[in-house]
């Protein structure tokens, strides 16, 4: 947010695919998430310091809720 100093610079949806970029000071976060109705994949990229850092989620609807 911008409280904290961060800034939005890209945020796109089409389709099923969500993409952004954010920037926090030095740090820059890449988010790329594809969804269907039941699943989702999301690859997260930090880089700081010429360091990059990738996180891989993926999830999917496993039942009603009890």
């Amino acid at each position: 947010s911008a409280k904290s100093g961060c800034t939005l610079k890209d945020f796109k949806m089409d389709g099923n695919t969500i993409s952004m970029t954010q920037v926090c000071g030095a740090r820059m976060l890449v988010v790329l998430s594809t969804y269907s109705l039941d699943a989702f994949d999301t690859v997260a990229t930090s880089t700081e310091a010429g360091v990059s850092t990738a996180t891989h989620m993926t999830g999917r609807r496993i039942g009603d809720c009890k």
